[in-house]
């Protein structure tokens, strides 16, 4: 809701702080629409791995499928098992 009215309103939606950094919820971010991500800058070569091997699509299903979960451990653990899969290459 907060990137809906961001954009509505014509301005960016940008998170920052270790969310942000994180590799695992860089697809849940991306796929909610978050236009700009603030992170050290330790975190930017890993992030930058993720975002040159996933789609918006991608991002966007990652997105839905996390929103279904029940608990924040659900997800959590959905990001750690699916998403490392996925991208476990840009985890090195």
């Amino acid at each position: 809701m907060v990137v809906d009215a961001a954009h509505a309103a014509g301005i960016d939606a940008s998170i920052c702080g270790e969310m942000a950094g994180e590799p695992e919820y860089l697809p849940v971010l991306l796929g909610l629409g978050f236009d700009e991500l603030s992170m050290t800058s330790v975190s930017i070569p890993r992030v930058k791995k993720i975002l040159r091997r996933c789609t918006i699509e991608e991002a966007r299903e990652v997105a839905l499928r996390v929103l279904t979960f029940s608990t924040a451990a659900e997800a959590d653990a959905y990001l750690k098992g699916e998403i490392a899969a996925r991208f476990s290459e840009s985890f090195d």
